[in-house]
């Protein structure tokens, strides 16, 4: 048995949540998205004039994805809460 996931293709049995989305946004797709964030910030002065920068990883883009993920599924009327450590909904760090 397992968790069932009904969509337009059929059921997956015995996947989870994780995996279904996975199978959707591969490692590739998120590659692609790291590589061009660090290329964008490049190109448009990252790091100039005395900002941090320092180029993103794939695991910290894994991390900010399922952050953003998370905060769709939480109403919330204030961003600043939704980014703070205290969120009341989890605890970060």
């Amino acid at each position: 048995s397992g968790t069932k996931i009904r969509g337009g293709f059929g059921t997956v049995v015995g996947a989870d949540v994780l995996c279904f989305f996975l199978y959707f946004f591969t490692a590739a797709m998120l590659d692609n998205c790291v590589t061009e964030t660090n290329c964008y910030a490049e190109q448009n002065g990252a790091g100039v004039g005395g900002r941090s920068w320092a180029p993103v990883t794939f695991n910290e883009m894994k991390q900010w994805l399922g952050i953003t993920v998370l905060h769709s599924l939480i109403a919330s009327t204030c961003v600043e809460l939704m980014w703070s450590k205290t969120y009341p909904c989890f605890r970060v760090g």
